[in-house]
């Protein structure tokens, strides 16, 4: 599994962005960032890792490419499940579906 904090950190070294500012553009705290790339956080959300990966321009398949392991035991897919459970039926299919659809486009561009 990557060490996703350390990818965040060395993404937004090379775009020479401070912590304040790559807070602002995620739209996040500047503790909370200084804390995850330290990994005093160790988690993250996916609602706040998505908008990690957007503010400093990484696509998930940045971090997960084919020459890192993905193990879904590693990461907190009982979590996600939770929470799609816990949605309506109809918000969870449109969820899923959109979800599958994000990773079959990344990986139809890994094949390029």
């Amino acid at each position: 599994m990557p060490d996703i904090s350390k990818i965040i950190r060395e993404r937004r070294i090379a775009l020479k962005l401070s912590i304040p500012k790559a807070a602002e553009k995620a739209d996040l705290s500047e503790s909370f960032l200084s804390k995850f790339e330290r990994n005093v956080i160790p988690n993250i959300s996916l609602d706040k890792f998505l908008k990690l990966c957007d503010a400093l321009d990484l696509k998930i398949t940045d971090i997960f490419d084919e020459n890192n392991l993905f193990d879904p035991s590693e990461i907190n897919t009982p979590e996600l499940f939770k929470y799609l459970k816990a949605l309506p039926l109809e918000t969870r299919e449109e969820i899923s579906k959109n979800f599958l659809n994000i990773l079959k486009k990344s990986n139809e561009i890994n094949k390029d």
